[in-house]
């Protein structure tokens, strides 16, 4: 089964209406559905799999652990059974669908199924993007689906989703493998995955969400892909790309500029924070919340679900006057924030023991190409998570998860087939 994992696929072979296909359905309908409808639907599908039902023992101790650091933190205050519990079984549910769904079947279906739905995700971003310039404000956005993209302004895309952040977040991936398939050391391999249409037509509509953290997540791209190459020009070509990307959005995108500007200012006065957009709010009070949470907890953190609390609690103790309050209080606005304030050190280190433990060499052997792409894109998607998106449930999470620890096993299968031989 490992050794399955590449980019050779007949795409002929693709159906919507396989356990693959629904399950990339789901993913992509977190904008529509909220996680409680998902995670049944989840539950519904795994009751058919109940004898293929998989959950590596590193993950299952992961998760014990987790608990046990919950239950501390219940007989210690900072956290209540039913926050604790609606978070713990909602990822222990995801863990073990997506762990079964990608132990079982096709991973190469997978990936292929997620970008052909990224591919037409990416039709509709241009479409509304177009419509919203061109002043057709009633195509611009599904307001009469999603009640919150009422709030989006014209000229920015959400497609099927809450806000254009979130949809830049569901094309992320398959906009990395995009460039990686124009700029990548290991582009040949790539392109088998991704034609030149389906590049253009996925970073364009990845574009046109027009989501700060969606260029920043460019950015990230191209960092991680420089750090695949040894040191050579390649390398400093792709720095100056950056840094002249960086520049053309600053002076020329205004959001882009002003929440950079923003975020600077704040860093320097903090009096400047009533002043600053909304996004940049909530950022800097969420991490506020964290940082307080984690002090008061000694490193501790308040357990799974106990960021709201924590909010709720320690938000009198800033300087609030004419900011925007309760704002993601929910999700911590940030991965890296929730994880802080909710898992403390030890959550920290379980994330650097898994991303360490099941990354991919930079090997020579043109055996584990693949896989190295498969893991910088997952790293790439990760990372770019810690930075804005705290919600633990959207956007195909724990399917990169899984994806991340099972590309691991099939690349350490390869290379002992190498050395085998």
């Amino acid at each position: 089964m490992f050794k399955d994992i590449n980019f050779e696929f007949n795409e002929r072979n693709l159906k919507w209406n396989s356990v693959e296909g629904i399950s990339i359905i789901l993913i992509f309908l977190s904008g529509i559905f909220p996680p409680g409808i998902i995670l049944a639907l989840q539950v519904f599908l795994m009751v058919f799999l109940f004898n293929k039902i998989r959950l590596p023992k590193g993950i299952f101790f992961i998760i014990s652990v987790i608990l046990l650091q919950g239950i501390l933190s219940m007989l210690l205050g900072t956290d209540t059974v039913g926050d604790f519990l609606k978070q713990f079984i909602g990822i222990l549910i995801s863990l073990t669908y997506w762990f079964t769904i990608t132990y079982n079947f096709s991973i190469n279906k997978l990936l292929y199924l997620y970008k052909n739905a990224s591919v037409f995700t990416s039709i509709v971003s241009i479409f509304q993007f177009l419509a919203g310039s061109f002043g057709f404000s009633s195509l611009s956005n599904m307001g009469w689906l999603i009640k919150s993209q009422i709030n989006t302004t014209g000229g920015r895309s959400a497609a099927f989703f809450s806000e254009p952040s979130e949809c830049a977040l569901i094309l992320f991936p398959m906009a990395f493998i995009a460039l990686y398939s124009i700029i990548g050391k290991r582009k040949k391999v790539s392109k088998r995955f991704i034609n030149l249409k389906e590049t253009f037509i996925i970073l364009l509509g990845y574009f046109c969400t027009m989501s700060s953290v969606g260029y920043i997540g460019i950015f990230i791209c191209l960092l991680t892909i420089l750090f695949d190459y040894r040191m050579n020009l390649k390398q400093i070509l792709i720095v100056v790309i950056a840094f002249f990307m960086f520049s053309l959005l600053y002076n020329n995108v205004t959001f882009f500029q002003q929440r950079i500007n923003d975020t600077y200012s704040i860093l320097y006065n903090s009096n400047y924070l009533a002043q600053s957009n909304l996004s940049t709010q909530t950022l800097i009070l969420n991490k506020d919340i964290a940082i307080k949470s984690f002090e008061m907890t000694k490193g501790l953190g308040g357990g799974l679900g106990s960021h709201e609390i924590s909010y709720n609690k320690y938000i009198g103790d800033f300087d609030i006057e004419h900011v925007s309050l309760f704002l993601n209080k929910d999700d911590a606005n940030s991965l890296f924030l929730r994880i802080i304030s909710e898992l403390g050190i030890l959550g920290m280190f379980l994330i650097g023991f898994f991303l360490i433990k099941f990354r991919v060499a930079n090997e020579k052997d043109n055996a584990i190409d693949v896989n190295r792409i498969i893991y910088l894109m997952i790293v790439s998607y990760i990372f770019i998570r810690m930075i804005r998106f705290g919600h633990y449930f959207n956007c195909g999470f724990f399917m990169f998860i899984s994806l991340y620890y099972l590309n691991n096993r099939a690349y350490k299968i390869k290379i002992k087939e190498v050395f085998d031989e």
